[in-house]
């Protein structure tokens, strides 16, 4: 009887192999941690964003032309990406305005109209239409 309680107790070959594995891995993995955990101490990284002086002055504050449909603030948002309001049509046909509604959704088609300034993912998405 003593026998089969002390074959019990030992483990299979396959078992040590595996705990002797896992053992070197986490041993390794610790060791890793660790040794990243330094170089990042001693080596911090560092990096700098080089702004040019004058890429604020490029920004509009008002705008050289009044369109008939934009209020100032719009007018203002679309010069500032690059888009010259004078293309912009003076007058929307139902096409255009049912594009930029398939495009934009009729709840915000309404806010743009009502004076809300469009953002550049509107523009974006309802360019093609106009």
């Amino acid at each position: 009887m003593k026998n089969k309680k002390e074959k019990k107790k030992e483990l299979s070959s396959t078992t040590k192999v595996v705990l002797l594995i896992t053992t070197v891995f986490v041993l390794f993995m610790i060791t890793m941690i660790a040794l990243f955990a330094y170089a990042a101490s001693k080596f911090p990284l560092e990096f700098e964003i080089n702004v040019p002086e004058d890429f604020l002055e490029d920004t509009v504050t008002e705008s050289s032309y009044d369109h008939p449909l934009l209020n100032e603030e719009q007018e203002v948002f679309f010069e500032n990406i690059g888009v010259d309001t004078t293309e912009i049509p003076t007058e929307f046909s139902e096409a255009h305005i049912a594009c930029a509604v398939e495009r934009l959704g009729q709840e915000r088609v309404d806010a743009i109209i009502g004076g809300s300034s469009p953002t550049p993912l509107d523009f974006l998405k309802a360019a093609s239409c106009f």
